[in-house]
């Protein structure tokens, strides 16, 4: 009776807890829409702070890489734009814009939308990005398909979500300004 009482008692603690040290427990059992975000920001900020080239590629679709001929200059450009390592990031919005299909066959298609802001040593910067979580038709669209990061000071508003020119255009897109729409 002790160990289910005290069993009991723990299992709240444990579903509660947001994270224990650097791991989001819930996250990580349930793989939600922010953790997965948040999981491929952490690698491309890995990958900037450490100009790993390969590292970054992988993070984008195969087909997203294989669209664009100019793929490593980009990455390049991003290299010298960003500087500096990131301290913190914050999720604009409180989470991702999902869109998600089905079709008759069983096919489903899952594209996240996620927006940053992030704080490095040497700057501010904002990031959006199109992340294509799950194709069942075509395995090789499963990635980023586009990653657009501008300097805080350089966005049109700071209090809008950074959304890029809202195209979401293959490839790596540095200073683009934010469109604001017009309701």
């Amino acid at each position: 009776m002790k160990k289910i009482l005290s069993l009991l008692i723990c299992i709240p603690f444990v579903l509660t807890a947001c994270s224990i040290g650097n791991v989001d427990i819930l996250g990580e059992i349930f793989k939600t829409d922010g953790y997965i975000c948040d999981s491929e920001l952490e690698k491309i900020l890995f990958s900037i702070e450490s100009k790993d080239k390969e590292k970054l590629l992988s993070c984008f679709a195969p087909n997203a890489v294989n669209s664009q001929s100019d793929m490593e200059a980009q990455i390049d450009e991003l290299f010298e734009y960003c500087a500096g390592k990131a301290l913190s990031y914050l999720e604009f919005n409180g989470g991702p814009i999902v869109e998600e299909s089905f079709d008759r066959e069983g096919n489903r298609e899952k594209i996240l939308y996620p927006t940053y802001d992030v704080q490095t040593y040497d700057g501010n910067y904002r990031i959006t990005f199109k992340l294509v979580e799950t194709d069942t038709v075509n395995e090789d669209n499963e990635g980023i398909w586009s990653l657009y990061v501008i300097k805080s000071e350089n966005d049109t508003d700071p209090n809008v979500a950074y959304r890029g020119d809202d195209k979401y255009t293959a490839g790596i897109r540095i200073n683009v300004k934010n469109v604001i729409l017009d309701d």
